[in-house]
């Protein structure tokens, strides 16, 4: 062999080397798919080996080279549910009330896929978010009735702290988060972003509760770009001068919210039925809905 075939071998080794080293996740086209039907043990590579537990696909999202997860909702009942505390791995602890879906800069998290599990046949990525429904819960133990027999839900359903724009969180309905419990455990039981500003679009956030920012709170420079998203039958329950907000509350930040509902939110002690902004915060609202929102100290739409 010559110097110039030794060459070659040896960068035909090295890529054959440097190959086997990529995650296969990133090999597969940098997707991962989850689907509540799928069967254990899947590598979410595909919806067929569909992760059965979304918290294996952001673990596996954390270590990079993942663009989206694509997660399957459902028509009717039952209900496509995800609970943070619900995984295969071992890295969440069942029945953990800190245990949230952490968003990941750079990765996409999309609800809304029909999946491969419907039992019609029909392609597994067909997508609609109104038709395949795809819940996010905090109802830990499936016990809940409205917000009676929460007390055992997840403080904060999802959380983007510490993120960027590249976050993003697309067409999942979150619900049942309740953050009841000390600082920071008592604000966002939707979702808290405390310095993050995550995108979120195509969501609703319906009957959650916390101290204050029921269905969400961002806090301390955390400016979120949020649209077509509805905002209802969310509650914060702290005392007054300590629980605004009952849609969402920004408190030192500025979030973008744009084509957005916000209705039927309640603040039960202090301002801001809809919406709450404390603390130098500046938000831009454009072409959104304040409707039936209620305070019991002023300002029942927006504070």
């Amino acid at each position: 062999m010559n110097t110039r075939q030794k060459k070659i071998s040896t960068l035909v080794v090295a890529a054959v080397v440097a190959t086997m080293m990529v995650p296969s996740a990133a090999l597969a086209g940098a997707l991962l798919y989850v689907d509540d039907d799928a069967p254990r043990a899947g590598d979410g590579l595909g919806w067929v080996t569909a992760y059965r537990f979304l918290q294996d696909a952001l673990a596996d999202a954390a270590g990079g080279g993942i663009a989206e997860i694509h997660v399957a909702g459902s028509v009717g009942l039952p209900a496509a549910i995800y609970k943070p505390d619900q995984d295969e791995a071992g890295n969440v602890t069942p029945g953990d009330r800190q245990a949230t879906f952490q968003l990941i800069n750079g990765v996409a998290l999309r609800g809304g896929y029909r999946g491969a599990y419907d039992g019609t046949g029909m392609p597994a990525d067909d997508r609609d978010i109104d038709v395949f429904v795809t819940k996010l819960s905090g109802d830990l133990l499936g016990n809940d009735e409205g917000f009676v027999n929460n007390a055992e839900n997840s403080y904060h359903l999802v959380t983007g702290s510490g993120t960027i724009a590249t976050a993003v969180l697309d067409g999942f309905t979150i619900t049942a988060g309740n953050a009841n419990g000390l600082d920071p455990d008592n604000r966002g039981g939707g979702m808290l972003n405390l310095t993050g500003s995550p995108t979120v679009t195509g969501c609703r956030f319906i009957a959650n509760s916390a101290g204050n920012g029921g269905g969400m709170h961002n806090r301390i420079l955390s400016n979120p770009t949020i649209s077509d998203c509805t905002i209802s039958g969310n509650v914060a329950e702290g005392p007054s001068g300590a629980g605004a907000g009952g849609g969402m509350i920004n408190h030192i930040s500025s979030p973008i919210i744009t084509n957005c509902t916000f209705s039927g939110n309640m603040v039960m002690f202090d301002a801001g039925g809809g919406m709450a902004n404390v603390f130098d915060s500046n938000p831009i609202v454009t072409n959104c809905t304040f409707d039936n929102n209620t305070s019991a100290l002023n300002s029942g739409g927006m504070f």
